[in-house]
């Protein structure tokens, strides 16, 4: 019966500690960045969240196979990938899209993605973004991807 007892009090002190850890992290504005665009986008664009959520979720450590969720651990991309993501856009992307360029922003800060990867991606967020919220359309915005695509042959794969 003690045993038990032990057993749930041990459980419930590292559940405490780690909810102390996440109030922690979820005050800071820099991890709290990073920390939402882990999630993924909540329109079901699987296109997005493996260019963005899954590679976001390499940079900043996250163990995908404990989690169950996906990880990209290679920097390069396809550009049909990226295509798909941009013909099932939505204009409740626009959010996800915000915060992935955020963080981005801040994995740059904290010198874990490198200058050309985090340009790639920022711009294509960017673009990406900017439909969403119906500043480009999705011709407009084939054609500046495939301009960007030019600069970045090393990253992002025909």
């Amino acid at each position: 019966m003690f045993g038990k007892l032990k057993s749930k009090i041990a459980r419930w002190a590292v559940l405490r500690n780690k909810m102390e850890a996440l109030k922690v992290l979820v005050n800071e504005s820099d991890t709290y960045v990073i920390m939402s665009a882990l999630r993924g986008p909540d329109t079901g664009n699987d296109d997005l969240k493996y260019i963005f959520t899954a590679r976001i979720r390499h940079l900043a450590g996250m163990n995908c196979e404990g989690l169950g969720g996906s990880c990209r651990d290679v920097k390069e991309i396809r550009l049909k990938d990226v295509m798909e993501a941009l013909k099932h856009i939505k204009e409740h992307d626009l959010h996800y899209l915000n915060h992935v360029y955020q963080a981005l922003l801040e994995l740059r800060y904290k010198g874990v993605i490198d200058d050309d990867e985090y340009v790639l991606l920022s711009e294509l967020a960017d673009i990406l973004r900017k439909v969403a919220n119906g500043y480009y359309s999705k011709d407009e915005a084939k054609q500046l991807i495939l301009s960007l695509a030019e600069n970045y042959k090393h990253l992002l794969e025909e």
